[in-house]
């Protein structure tokens, strides 16, 4: 029988209790789900605080006398529990767990199965450190804006703060007449209210998780640009406009107008229209990320979206990136979203992996591609420690989540896509992202899912499964030791397979993965690549052809992860032909060379012997991949007599190179000269130190920040190529008085372009006093939260204030932890790790934050990690000690 009366649940204020076994550490029980969410918020970013409502629609799919929600700092009341035929339930809220943000709804009486409604009023701070709902100020206003991901949201709203929860969300945003107000979707309509207020009505959005639901108010400029046009897959116009600071709108137009094509590249690189109803692009003025793919509102960090044509190249170059990145992401994350924390590589690795194909497709001057090539490498050394995540990794509590945003996720995953795609191959690969798209839209899908969908194209489906997951659900880079013989002119390459291991590796080396090796096989004048799946430990493959092969390389085009060993023949074959090979295989040729450094089979002599071999090459990042290690030779382990040597060859052989390019930009210059002259500068002025660079980069410091003449900042004086080079080198000479001069910019400059370039300045300096003088800058107010971390990490690249960094660490704990992005904080440990390198240093850093940082997100993993570096590089420095 049912009986049509509607539920009031009494009202009781919120109690606090410790945390009891039942509280959910990681996921919530399933007994009750949301299935939609009407939310109304009250804002005014000059207070202090906001209030709001929610209703949450709910699914209770067995009978329970509680269940749990996610509210975090905010005070709840007016709860309310309805259904249209059950009696009266009195029910309260206890917050179970407050640093998780865990709160249990408890019902005096059981909760039936059914549909069912619960409503709550709060009211909650504005966040000061870049996290939920959260405020910033420029140019003197305050603005509110929101980062979410990955657990922000239970701080704006109390809600369901899980990814496999998508559902519809309807807003509303109450702010001052006159405030600009912006949601994920299009606004359809305003009320004024009796206090002066406005009430701003959007659109229902389509199913989405708590983390991407994004909105803003204050007196951001609206900027209005053309609508993406028309398309064969799409029969609308998409809206499209940009979100700045006021007064900074103008600066976005670059961006705006670069983002049509990105978006229709997209759409038809998986063959499904933009799922939403609108596209706005914010600028952050302080943000703890690059960006963040919220649909229909996507925030960047300020510089970002300010990048036009004659920005820095490397401003440009990230922006284009990020840009590609965040809108691949509107189908792979936010059309299709993972459930749970352990599948984010499904979102990030796949807007790394496919950013880098449209970036090189609409710009291949920036080398897009090379760049995914580089990430992955750089993903090895994380990869190389005992306490490496698996790309697909358990995810069990929630101070867990933020430590899977990590270069395995990102970088790491998209080497693996990238190599995937090239094993199946392009065109079936791409056919089974578009069946995967359509067949999860506005759903969660699973790694397991999208090995399916992958599978589905494969004429071997377990067999790729097999290989998918061997590179997922492990840890660790195979290193592939290969042997090249030779009989009755018949060639074969032995590989054996193990994980690689660097100096002080303390976990067994041993590994199995089913590997996709491509091998270019040279004879005579030509090549060919030839495909192989190492299923085995170790493999004989028989290498066609009637004839002996001159030389091998054991990875055609960069395409593999994983590093390789050739017989000592086998190498100087190949070094040999190194000028005929491609930039990706130079490239991780000279990823083996490094590798093999610091595994210790190359000792410092061979290494230094080695690395002038790449500067002949043609391409930017091969030429400049030995720098890297030469720096770390010269600061950690080399003797005097090695010292001088690395400056001689550095000034001798990369220096001429930038003698030839010249410090200015010419006409005709490409992206890549033009980056590759930016980093050899940035090199120079650092080791090496030829005087005639010196010199004039020191006089264009000078000029730019005004010492010697009337002390105001000219940015313009150089090129934004050279801008933050020229005053790391006025720093570097003139000392104090460039250093007193850049401090007062700092203070008065709001460009985050610029600030970005006089931060990196004040940091570039080995003097006690000075290097004191910048990590209180970076705590003090002229420094925003998500701008200080380059104030520590850039003064940690100079060894002499090591000490003195790890001393200010520990004595200014509290306050770097309260000024530091909330997402960051968990990352603490990482700011004094990044300045020690010995045993003692290892303890004491476990010592000082094993309490410190066991509550806070991704600390626990950080602080692993950070004591295995510290441990690595004290051991790789006393193994290159001994030679």
């Amino acid at each position: 029988m049912f009986r049509t009366l509607l539920l009031a649940i009494a009202i009781v204020s919120a109690n606090v209790s410790a945390a009891t076994p039942e509280v959910p550490r990681g996921k919530l029980p399933r007994q009750v789900v949301p299935t939609a969410y009407e939310v109304n918020l009250r804002m005014d970013a000059r207070a202090d605080r906001y209030s709001g409502m929610v209703r949450i629609d709910l699914d209770v799919k067995e009978a329970t006398d509680h269940f749990f929600i996610h509210a975090r700092g905010s005070s709840l009341h007016d709860l309310q529990l309805t259904h249209a035929n059950i009696a009266t339930i009195t029910a309260k809220t206890e917050l179970v767990d407050a640093a998780g943000g865990v709160v249990r709804v408890d019902s005096a009486t059981p909760i039936t199965p059914g549909r069912w409604q619960l409503q709550l009023r709060f009211d909650a701070p504005y966040d000061q450190r870049l996290q939920g709902a959260y405020k910033v100020k420029a140019g003197g206003a305050d603005y509110v804006m929101t980062q979410m991901e990955p657990l922000g949201a239970r701080n704006a709203f109390p809600s369901f703060d899980e990814p496999a929860f998508k559902t519809p969300w309807t807003f509303t945003i109450s702010a001052p007449k006159g405030d600009t107000a912006i949601f994920n979707t299009q606004e359809t309509g305003v009320e004024s209210l009796a206090d002066g207020w406005v009430k701003h009505r959007y659109a229902q959005t389509k199913p989405l998780p708590s983390y991407l639901i994004a909105f803003a108010v204050g007196p951001w400029d609206l900027v209005e640009f053309n609508a993406i046009p028309k398309t064969t897959l799409r029969d609308h116009v998409i809206p499209l406009r940009g979100v700045a600071a006021k007064g900074q709108g103008e600066r976005m137009r670059y961006m705006l107008g670069e983002t049509a094509n990105i978006v229709i590249a997209l759409e038809d690189y998986f063959a499904y229209p933009y799922p939403y109803d609108k596209l706005g692009l914010l600028a952050a003025p302080d943000f703890a990320y690059g960006a963040m793919e919220n649909p229909g509102l996507i925030t960047y960090r300020d510089s970002l979206m300010f990048a036009d044509l004659k920005s820095a190249t490397s401003q440009r170059r990230g922006a284009l990136g990020t840009h590609a990145h965040e809108l691949g992401h509107q189908w792979f994350g936010d059309l299709v979203t993972m459930p749970w924390w352990d599948d984010i590589w499904l979102n990030e690795a796949f807007a790394t992996w496919i950013a880098a194909k449209i970036t090189h497709g609409l710009y291949p001057e920036l080398e897009a591609d090379m760049d995914l090539l580089g990430g992955g490498l750089g993903a090895m050394g994380s990869d190389s420690l005992a306490t490496a995540r698996r790309i697909h990794n358990p995810v069990e509590d929630w101070t867990e989540v933020s430590s899977t945003f990590d270069g395995i996720t990102y970088q790491k995953g998209g080497a693996v896509l990238s190599m995937m795609e090239r094993y199946l191959g392009k065109d079936k690969f791409r056919t089974a992202l578009r069946a995967h798209m359509r067949k999860f839209a506005f759903a969660n899908a699973t790694s397991s899912d999208l090995a399916d969908s992958l599978a589905a194209q494969s004429d071997q489906p377990a067999v790729l499964r097999k290989a998918f997951a061997s590179f997922t659900d492990q840890p660790g880079v195979p290193m592939l030791d290969t042997t090249l013989t030779c009989k009755d002119g018949k060639a074969t390459l032995a590989v054996a397979q193990s994980r690689y291991a660097p100096i002080g590796a303390t976990f067994p080396t041993t590994g199995e993965w089913l590997v996709p090796m491509c091998v270019r096989v040279g004879r005579g004048d030509g090549s060919v690549v030839e495909c192989h799946l190492l299923d085995t430990v170790t493999s004989t493959v028989a290498l066609s052809g009637d004839t002996c092969s001159d030389y091998v390389h054991p990875n055609a085009d960069g395409a593999g992860y994983y590093r390789f060993r050739l017989d000592p023949d086998a190498q100087t074959a190949l070094n040999a032909a190194f000028a005929t090979l491609n930039p990706f295989e130079q490239r991780v040729l000279a990823d083996s060379v490094g590798a093999a450094f610091n595994a210790g089979t190359l000792n410092v002599t061979q290494f230094l012997d080695t690395a002038p071999r790449f500067a002949t090459a043609k391409q930017g990042d091969v030429i400049t991949a030995p720098l890297g290690n030469l720096e770390w030779i010269k600061e950690y382990v080399a003797t005097s007599a090695q010292r001088d040597r690395i400056d001689a060859m550095l000034r001798e052989i990369w220096g001429a190179q930038l003698q030839t390019l010249g410090i200015d930009h010419r006409d005709g210059d490409s992206d890549a000269t033009k980056s590759l002259r930016v980093d050899l500068i940035g090199t120079l002025i650092k080791h090496g130190r030829p005087q005639w660079l010196v010199d004039e980069m020191a006089a264009r410091g000078r000029k730019v920040i005004g010492l010697g003449g009337d002390g105001k900042l000219n940015a313009d004086a150089v090129h934004r190529d050279l801008l933050g080079a020229s005053l790391r080198t006025v720093v570097s000479v003139d000392g104090k008085a460039a250093f007193d001069l850049i401090e007062q910019h700092l203070a008065t400059n709001e460009d985050s372009v610029i600030r970005g370039a006089l931060m990196g300045a004040i940091s570039n300096t080995s003097d006690p006093e000075l290097v004191q003088r910048a990590m209180k800058i970076a705590l003090g107010p002229s420094v925003k939260s998500g701008e200080m971390i380059r104030l520590y990490f850039g003064a940690s690249d100079q060894p002499e204030n090591h000490a003195a960094i790890w001393a200010f660490v520990q004595q200014n704990y509290a306050a770097l932890l309260s000024k530091v992005p909330s997402v960051w904080q968990g990352k603490i440990a990482f700011f004094g790790s990044a300045a020690l390198c010995s045993e003692t240093g290892a303890n004491e850093v476990q010592t000082f934050f094993a309490d410190r940082v066991k509550d806070l997100e991704g600390g626990p993993r950080a602080l692993a990690q950070s004591v295995e570096g510290i441990k690595l590089c004290t051991a790789r420095v006393a193994k290159h000690q001994q030679h």
